[in-house]
């Protein structure tokens, strides 16, 4: 497994925010039972966050982003790590 850092900045409107956010909440409860959250860190201007994630490529990332009910109001930049 290779691991990622993944930055979110988000441009969603608050209304519609809090109606998916359930959701959001509960698709990455799952990637952390799987593993495949390491980290999560929320920025200080609300408005994404940054993530640590462990998967066999970037593109499985994104995949999984991709499913995300805020996906259509992210910039998503995914860069991969190396080292210990």
């Amino acid at each position: 497994m290779k691991k990622f850092m993944v930055s979110v900045v988000e441009d969603i409107d608050p209304l519609l925010a809090a109606k998916l956010q359930a959701e959001e909440n509960r698709k990455i409860a799952g990637w952390r039972e799987t593993g495949m959250m390491i980290a999560m860190l929320f920025r200080a201007d609300n408005k994404g966050f940054f993530g640590i994630m462990q998967a066999e490529s970037a593109g499985v990332i994104m995949e999984n982003m991709k499913t995300l009910p805020f996906y259509l109001y992210m910039t998503i930049e995914i860069v991969e790590l190396v080292g210990k």
